[in-house]
């Protein structure tokens, strides 16, 4: 005599917690914040100011989700007896109890913006087409050098010295 039994399954429900340290959530993942041995959610990325996502872990394992429920389309090609045994296997392989998933960053390298277009000019050795002018109200026959502290001059170098 064969018998035949009929149940319903409820899977237990976890809880999600994600460090974001300092960053901010999506409101998506805000939703998802809980799973079950059955179906988890897929992260989505979150945002930090100056900061570029590296990733959700757990512990050291770098995660995008909590049981994809991807791997359970196969068990629609199976026979009854086959999807019932190969959903105990992928069971057994999917993640159960409360977990926290935490946020990994990379520090924005910071760029300078600013450009420096000052032209210094080498006062000891002025370029082929400055020009330099000086006006004296003294008579032209008057020692210039008197008036050096009052009149910049500048020389060219000579390349043989």
């Amino acid at each position: 005599m064969q018998t035949n039994a009929e149940y319903e399954y409820y899977p237990s429900i976890y809880k999600i917690t994600y460090d974001l340290d300092g960053g901010t959530n999506t409101p998506e993942n805000i939703k998802n914040s809980t799973y079950n041995v059955l179906y988890g959610p897929t992260f989505e990325e979150p945002t930090k100011e100056g900061y570029t996502f590296d990733g959700w872990y757990i512990g050291n394992q770098k995660v995008t989700g909590i049981n994809n429920t991807d791997d359970l389309e196969v068990l629609k090609t199976l026979s009854k007896t086959e999807a019932t045994k190969k959903f105990y296997e992928i069971l057994d392989t999917h993640r159960t109890g409360d977990i926290t998933v935490t946020a990994h960053w990379t520090k924005n390298s910071a760029t300078d913006d600013s450009t420096n277009d000052t032209e210094v000019q080498d006062r000891d050795n002025p370029s082929e087409d400055e020009s330099i002018t000086s006006s004296s109200s003294q008579d032209s026959n008057e020692d210039v050098n008197n008036n050096a502290s009052e009149v910049d001059v500048i020389k060219p170098k000579d390349p043989n010295e």
